[in-house]
């Protein structure tokens, strides 16, 4: 009986601090594919700050051409009613428009720069957060992986003396 109940004692703490180790690997597995998960929704919102100076790019593309169109079209209505628009005189009507036309086109467009800088920077913040999840996923994993080694040493220095005591009492 001594001899069985020695071999069951240790085989107990080979299998609880296996066991520990175990839930200890997986634990830090388990952080690393979560960091690894965030990183790739980090890249995801990196690329959408890119897709947003892309698409102002592209805006202010056919905002350009619109701007010259109206402006076309303006100067046509001033010389098809036989309004002459470069009559040296800067403050003549005709010149207040063009002038002021030129400068909302010019306004706009900063708009449009401020807005897409104000998308790219929220959309920068939410990938270095994501980054940052990422590393405290990673981070807590390993903490409790670290746990579950302090369990397994537990385990085999508290099965380790248990099956010291049995060899003690029994031989």
């Amino acid at each position: 009986m001594a001899p069985l109940a020695i071999a069951a004692s240790a085989a107990t703490t080979v299998v609880s601090t296996l066991g520990y180790m175990g839930a200890a690997n997986a634990a830090e597995t388990e952080g690393a594919y979560n960091k690894k998960i965030y990183n790739y929704r980090a890249d995801i919102t990196e690329k959408d700050a890119e897709l947003i100076n892309e698409q102002n790019r592209i805006n202010k593309i056919k905002f350009n051409r619109i701007a010259r169109s109206q402006a076309a079209y303006t100067n046509v209505a001033y010389l098809k009613n036989g309004i002459v628009l470069d009559d040296g005189d800067p403050t003549s009507t005709p010149q207040k428009v063009i002038k002021n036309n030129a400068e909302l086109v010019a306004f706009e467009k900063k708009v449009m720069d401020y807005n897409a800088a104000i998308g790219v920077k929220k959309q920068m913040d939410a990938a270095v957060f994501e980054r940052m999840q990422g590393d405290v996923a990673n981070m807590t994993a390993r903490n409790q992986a670290l746990g579950y080694k302090y369990q397994a040493g537990a385990s085999l220095l508290g099965g380790a003396a248990t099956t010291g005591q049995l060899w003690n009492k029994y031989y």
